[in-house]
């Protein structure tokens, strides 16, 4: 868990972008759907069909018992879960939810998860996070500093390849 001096510092954190004050915080167990539906409604942003979206209703679906094991953060705007970053405390494990809600895409809300999720995973020991990534976010991984280090053939959508980034702490 991030240390308490970290999350109370970027408790009202305003963004330089817009002025706009969020609220991070870890996910409760209990989020599951919410988180769910958001992570459905970024993946849209991006253009996929509805045939596609259901396709990947299992891995988009945030379990309780995952949001209970994993490095993980929201962040809310007047109590409104705009984003989260939820990845797998176990190092090699490619498990990782990164959404944020089209309204705040390219709003420094990435940045602000990337920023409680890295220290977090550092005060836990971890050497490196790896994740896959869709497509069309390779970039801001890359920006972050993550590598590619390969990639992973879809299981939904044949020939579609999947980048696997990894970040070292």
């Amino acid at each position: 868990m991030c240390s308490a001096d970290f999350l109370e510092g970027m408790q009202g954190k305003e963004n330089n972008k817009t002025g706009a004050h969020y609220t991070l915080r870890h996910p409760r167990p209990e989020e599951g759907e919410v988180l769910t539906a958001l992570a459905i409604k970024s993946k849209k942003y991006w253009g996929y069909s509805d045939n596609l979206i259901a396709a990947w209703l299992p891995e988009l679906t945030v379990t309780k018992d995952f949001l209970e094991n994993c490095i993980g953060y929201v962040v809310e705007q007047e109590e409104k879960i705009i984003g989260f970053w939820c990845s797998s405390a176990q190092e090699g494990s490619l498990e990782a939810y990164v959404f944020i809600d089209p309204d705040f895409i390219r709003k420094g809300i990435g940045l602000l998860l990337w920023g409680a999720v890295k220290k977090e995973a550092q005060e836990k020991g971890l050497s490196y996070l790896t994740w896959l990534s869709d497509p069309n976010s390779e970039g801001f991984y890359s920006k972050i500093g993550a590598q590619k280090i390969g990639e992973e053939a879809s299981k939904i959508v044949k020939g579609r390849k999947l980048p696997i980034m990894r970040y070292f702490l």
